[in-house]
Order: C-alpha cells, then structure tokens, then sequence
C-alpha cells in the first residue's frame, strides 16, 4: 500500500475519532446542563413557594395560599424526582417533622434545605452563611 495512500486513512481515521469524541463528550456536557437546569428550577420554585405562602397568610389572602401551596406541591415532586440526595433528604425531613416554618426548629430545618442547595449548586458555603440566610428568610422585618 503506498504511503500516501496510508496517510490518507490515518488522517480520516483522526478526523472520525475526533469527531465522535466531540459528540459524546458535548451530548454529556448538554445532559450535564439540561440536569442541573432542572434542579436549579425546582430549588427556585420551592423557595417561591414558601415566600408566597407565608406573603399570603401574612395577607389573609386564602386564593393566594392555596396556588402557592399547589406550587409547593409540584415543587416537592420535582425535588422528589430530581433533586440532588442531600436535597431530597433535607427537604423530606422538614415536611415530615414540621410542615410548616411555625417554630426555631422548623426554621433551622429549612435553613437546612438552603444549605444543601448552596451545596449541589457547587458554590462556597462561607462562614455566616446559615445565620445570614436566616435571617434573609425569616426574619419577619
């Protein structure tokens, strides 16, 4: 076989490879994204939620509450289905030992949910996070 002729199909071969590696590693890194814009999406909405009911009976408006507390609904579904572990976990734990944001404790489990969404969104937990983040989220000023 001439040289050229080798040249030729090892320079294809390279174009190929290259071209499916490039496939598979960007079908990943769009899967990658896809995923975490879910999960940025559910974290968001149960956090809408929460803040619309408590505006709502702060309010005494029961229409408002009822659609924020079907929001919560979905977002507890979409967490359920696609929150990280931690998430899942944290979130599972409030609603099946308070419920509702009506005591400290049931204040430091939802900061608990904050925190480990910080944490599947890969940013810094840094030191005062949790009391900054009480304080934003419940404080009633």
């Amino acid at each position: 076989m001439p040289i050229e002729v080798v040249v030729g199909l090892v320079g294809i071969f390279g174009v190929v490879v290259g071209g499916l590696i490039q496939f598979i590693a960007g079908s990943r890194v769009e899967k990658w994204k896809h995923t975490t814009q879910i999960r940025t999406d559910a974290y968001k909405l149960l956090l809408k939620a929460f803040s619309g009911i408590a505006a709502a009976q702060r309010g005494n408006n029961k229409a408002d509450e009822r659609a924020y507390q079907m929001m919560l609904t979905e977002a507890k579904a979409q967490i359920a289905l696609y929150g990280s572990r931690e998430v899942a976990s944290s979130t599972a734990r409030f609603f099946r030992d308070f419920g509702a944001l009506d005591s400290d404790a049931a204040g430091q489990a939802f900061v608990d949910i904050a925190v480990a969404m910080r944490r599947d969104s890969y940013a810094k937990l840094y030191d005062g996070f949790r009391q900054d983040y009480h304080s934003l989220m419940l404080s009633g000023k």
